[in-house]
């Protein structure tokens, strides 16, 4: 997906935290860690090109002003 932002000054870098797994997969008492979120460092600027995972949740985080 391409992403635009409508600001002025975007950071050249951000995070993204990304919560994914198989289509079955569920965190249970005897396996707590089975899906868990992951950070990682991503290039941003004004357009911002992403693929999501099938079966995720994505929160994008950018500096801009």
């Amino acid at each position: 997906m391409v992403i635009q932002l409508p600001f002025s000054n975007v950071a050249a870098t951000g995070t993204a935290q990304i919560l994914t797994g198989a289509e079955t997969d569920s965190n249970t008492p005897t396996a707590p860690n089975t899906v868990v979120p992951k950070t990682s460092t991503i290039s941003t600027g004004k357009t911002i090109n992403f693929t999501a995972g099938a079966f995720s949740v994505n929160v994008i985080r950018v500096k801009a002003s």
